[in-house]
């Protein structure tokens, strides 16, 4: 078990409002979200230390979300691994079914592509929402600085990011606005075409008129 300072250091950091929204999530049953824009750059190189740093998460049992809910949840004297607590999707034990970076994100129902030197440059997750945000954090300090991760949950206005950003994964709330001001409004006449309409009507008679070009020099 690692010690205090090192567990202290471990933990995601997010501001306690995040923290709290975070868990309203995860407390939501059957509460689906889904990737949406990935940015995102692994070195190979990095596989292993992302999976040892994954492994490390599951000393933490404060941080898992699935459990026996209602009794005791304290570890068995012996076991290596707690059996009555783990992370939402993935074995208790996941350290040792798991070899490798690569099945863990399998574990966690992540998909991922491999670019052809190996490096990780894309992922997705379209599910009921578990641990993903722990062990996405893993990537932190690992992944090219400035990538990211949209998300949309199942509600109609929530989406957030994961940023990575001077070794740290940030979690932003995105706020849906609408902006009135930024270019001069359309006035609708009644009986006239809107402004998009006369636009595609322009746009589909210059086509019209590329085609009877195309079929006068193939006469």
């Amino acid at each position: 078990m690692a010690g205090n300072s090192t567990k202290h250091n471990l933990i995601i950091t997010q501001t306690i409002a995040i923290k709290i929204w975070h868990n309203k999530k995860a407390n939501k049953m059957g509460y689906f979200v889904g990737t949406e824009e990935v940015n995102i750059f692994l070195d190979k190189k990095h596989f292993e230390d992302v999976y040892k740093k994954m492994c490390e998460l599951n000393d933490y049992d404060d941080l898992k979300r699935g459990g026996q809910f209602g009794s005791n949840d304290d570890p068995v004297e012996g076991d290596k691994y707690n059996k009555n607590k783990w992370f939402s999707w993935m074995p208790y034990n996941y350290p040792e079914t798991c070899p490798d970076m690569e099945s863990i994100l399998q574990a966690l129902g992540i998909e991922f592509t491999l670019d052809d030197n190996g490096n990780l440059t894309n992922l997705g997750y379209w599910d009921k929402t578990g641990s993903e945000d722990y062990f996405l954090s893993c990537f932190a300090g690992y992944v090219e600085d400035g990538s990211f991760i949209n998300w949309k949950g199942e509600e109609s206005e929530d989406y957030y990011q994961y940023c990575f950003k001077d070794g740290k994964m940030i979690v932003k709330q995105a706020v849906i606005t609408f902006d009135y001001e930024s270019k001069e409004p359309e006035v609708y006449h009644f009986g006239q075409m809107s402004e998009s309409d006369k636009q595609l009507d322009e746009w589909r008679k210059k086509m019209d008129a590329q085609k009877e070009i195309k079929e006068v020099g193939n006469g």
